[in-house]
């Protein structure tokens, strides 16, 4: 094997490793959850919403059955949920969602808007 294939060879090897080492990190991270005297605030990976109380009109659980819907955009990754998407109950609205849990927090904001999330 010439010396120039074998550059190109270990690059392609790195790249890959590189990518499955991104995507292993992306799945495994997840969203978290925490609650501050004035916001909720929801991280995840290059992922972070703040919602003011002052902001809320109503918060209710969902402990099962929440249909997504169709994403208008955003991002789909591994395990995750993420943007606008659109469904019967809610029309559109901002989600982070982790597929494998199942129950979430539906927010409705004094403006209208919907924020629906949950944590692992």
């Amino acid at each position: 094997m010439s010396n120039s294939k074998r550059k190109k060879l270990i690059a392609v090897a790195v790249f890959v490793l590189a990518l499955a080492a991104m995507v292993l990190i992306i799945y495994f991270m997840g969203l978290s959850a925490s609650v501050s005297s004035n916001a909720v605030k929801v991280t995840g990976f290059w992922y972070t919403e703040e919602i003011r109380f002052s902001e809320i009109e109503e918060i209710n659980i969902i402990s099962t059955g929440f249909e997504i819907g169709e994403k208008q955009s955003g991002l789909w990754m591994i395990g995750t949920y993420r943007g606008v998407y659109k469904n019967e109950l809610l029309g559109e609205y901002d989600c982070a969602l982790n597929k494998d849990v199942s129950s979430c927090v539906l927010i409705k904001k004094s403006n209208g808007e919907y924020y629906v999330f949950n944590s692992s």
